[in-house]
């Protein structure tokens, strides 16, 4: 027993181990669940292992990709809980769901020949949940009738909270790379518009001046003329100064917007 035992940690820590070369490798967060699930199937020697999307509101599982044992069909598509058992309902209120035997568990026993059909007679499901909420699951299905250890229950729920977290990793700092291209790309537009706005400021000495205070290195602007004469009093002395007030404020906001980037 302790042989079992010590050889069985051994494994585990091996598992964890590849794991985490995985996250540290993959940027992609659904080819990291894959990557997750080949894993785990790999090293349960379970018939399948994968990660979907569930609709609490629907009921529904959403299955992008999953790891297939040789001669097991792959579940990819979207499936209805209700039509394999009533064990749904243990999902949503966030508990692991696992039987040995489809055709003896109360949940699914009216059902059992369905879940039979995707050899998924005997499985174990461990629901991610996000705000109080299910929102994916990890499962993992063999087709013939097996029991489930405590140290597998333990693995799976490791492997399911590690990939969880880093997937959510992931997708925030790919929604942050998204951000900073948006700004990089306003940033773009302001320079671009001050280019076009500011006929009042293309003087040399005064583009200079305003850069330097502004925090900006000078680059000199092309020389437009004004199609008539504007007067330094009266309407369109006042107009050229609503355009110069608009140009600099133009040029702070694309100064704060290049620091914070």
């Amino acid at each position: 027993m302790g042989a079992t035992a010590h050889q069985s940690g051994r494994l585990r820590l091996e598992l964890l181990a590849a794991l985490g070369d995985r996250i540290r490798e993959i940027e992609d967060p659904g080819e990291l669940a894959y990557s997750a699930a080949e894993l785990l199937g790999r090293h349960l020697e379970v018939s399948r292992a994968g990660y979907g999307t569930i609709d609490p509101e629907e009921d529904t599982i959403s299955i992008d990709r999953d790891w297939n044992a040789p001669g097991i069909k792959s579940l990819a598509g979207t499936l209805k809980f209700r039509d394999y058992g009533s064990y749904i309902d243990d999902l949503k209120r966030g508990e692991i769901v696992i039987f040995e035997d489809a055709e003896t568990d109360p949940r699914t026993r009216d059902r059992a020949e369905a879940l039979k059909a995707l050899s998924a007679r005997s499985l174990i499901n461990m629901p991610v949940s996000e705000h109080g909420k299910v929102v994916a699951l990890l499962y993992l299905n063999n087709a013939a009738p097996r029991r489930w250890s405590d140290d597998e229950s333990t693995v799976i729920f490791e492997v399911a909270e590690r990939t969880r977290t880093a997937i959510e990793r992931l997708r925030a700092e790919r929604a942050l790379q998204e951000t900073t291209d948006v700004s990089h790309s306003w940033i773009g537009w302001v320079r671009r518009s001050l280019l076009l706005k500011m006929p009042m400021l293309s003087w040399q000495p005064r583009q200079k001046g305003l850069g330097n205070t502004l925090g900006f290195p000078f680059v000199p602007m092309p020389m437009w003329r004004p199609t008539r004469t504007i007067s330094r009093s009266g309407a369109t002395g006042a107009r050229r100064d609503r355009r110069a007030s608009w140009a600099i404020t133009a040029l702070r906001i694309s100064a704060s917007l290049q620091s914070a980037t």
